[in-house]
């Protein structure tokens, strides 16, 4: 016999049921879902950090070894020989950085040189019998020398008691020399077997940014023989 409500009692039963069901399986979802995250292992992804190496003259390992017949010295280990020259003109020998775009070299004259060289930077040295001590590099010369004449832009200059010619026609470069306090840009060593040589060290860094570590380095290990 059909009763009034009946039939209102029991959808209100199917969706009370339905929910319960639907709850159900939330919750197994969600625990499922917890479960696997707890078993799955983790992986992360690190930077590589980031190796400085730094020159240390003192580490075979870590530097060419420079070994001629009249001197003996040490560059960094990336460096190496491209030319030697032995025309009547000069004598020199050209070292290179093999780093990146090649933009540091190192020519050093011996005995036969060219005459009059102009620069835009300056390392102050004091020679006390073959030991170099090595002072601080300087600016750019054309920040503290006057100009004497338009004719001619290789200009004599100074920096902390070396004096050397400042290259004021061309500023903007980065050709390095090495100036004794008493002898100039023109060295003499006089060497236990091979006796007097005259040097003449032209260091150029094209690169940015700069690094006057080879140069400083080749000169405080440098030996005549």
């Amino acid at each position: 016999m059909y009763r009034i409500g009946h039939r209102k009692r029991k959808a209100k039963s199917i969706f009370y049921v339905l929910c319960i069901i639907l709850f159900i399986a939330i919750v197994i979802i969600v625990i499922a879902l917890w479960i696997l995250s707890v078993r799955t292992p983790k992986t992360s992804i690190k930077q590589a950090t980031p190796s400085n190496q730094v020159f240390d003259p003192s580490n075979s390992t870590n530097s060419l070894n420079v070994d001629t017949d009249l001197y003996t010295m040490r560059l960094p280990n990336d460096w190496k020989e491209i030319s030697k020259n032995t025309d009547p003109r000069y004598t020199s020998i050209e070292w290179q950085s093999q780093k990146g775009l090649k933009n540091r070299s190192l020519i050093l004259y011996t005995d036969r040189m060219p005459q009059n060289v102009a620069f835009n930077k300056i390392v102050p040295i004091k020679i006390t019998g073959n030991t170099i001590e090595v002072s601080t590099i300087s600016g750019n010369c054309s920040e503290f020398t006057v100009k004497v004449s338009d004719a001619d832009l290789k200009t004599p200059s100074k920096w902390l008691g070396a004096n050397f010619l400042c290259d004021l026609s061309n500023t903007v470069d980065n050709i390095v020399g090495v100036s004794d306090t008493t002898m100039g840009t023109v060295l003499t060593f006089t060497g236990k077997i091979q006796g007097k040589h005259t040097y003449l060290f032209v260091y150029t860094d094209r690169s940015i940014p700069e690094d006057n570590t080879p140069i400083t380095t080749a000169l405080k290990t440098f030996i005549p023989k």
